[in-house]
């Protein structure tokens, strides 16, 4: 489908992905083909909060590999310093109805659903 567009309403970076394809640069963003399957499956993604619960500076699930690619030339080191070093359950001990934000960051009602 050569003329779909996977915009999201509302959300910021669909303006950013219709700049890319002013561009011809849409390669550039493949997270707005997830953002748009998040949206028309109701899927929510869970951003980590680590380090200002944890009060941490090493506190990342994950990092920037840097590998050599599409937006880099050549293999660059990894800053693993960030990396979370300990773990507790606590971190995975989810409300039954955790707060759902909207794309301007505003809180869903949990009676809400898309």
């Amino acid at each position: 489908m050569p003329n779909f567009h996977p915009y999201v309403p509302n959300a910021i970076p669909t303006i950013w992905y219709k700049w890319h394809e002013q561009k011809h640069k849409t390669e550039n963003m493949w997270e707005m083909w997830f953002i748009y399957y998040m949206h028309i499956n109701q899927l929510y993604a869970v951003y980590s909060n680590l380090c200002i619960y944890t009060g941490l500076h090493e506190c990342s699930f994950v990092i920037q590999r840097f590998e050599k690619g599409l937006h880099f030339r050549r293999k660059e080191k990894a800053d693993v310093s960030r990396l979370l070093r300990n773990w507790t359950d606590d971190y995975v001990a989810f409300p039954s109805e955790p707060a759902r934000l909207d794309w301007n960051g505003s809180i869903i009602p949990s009676h809400v659903r898309y």
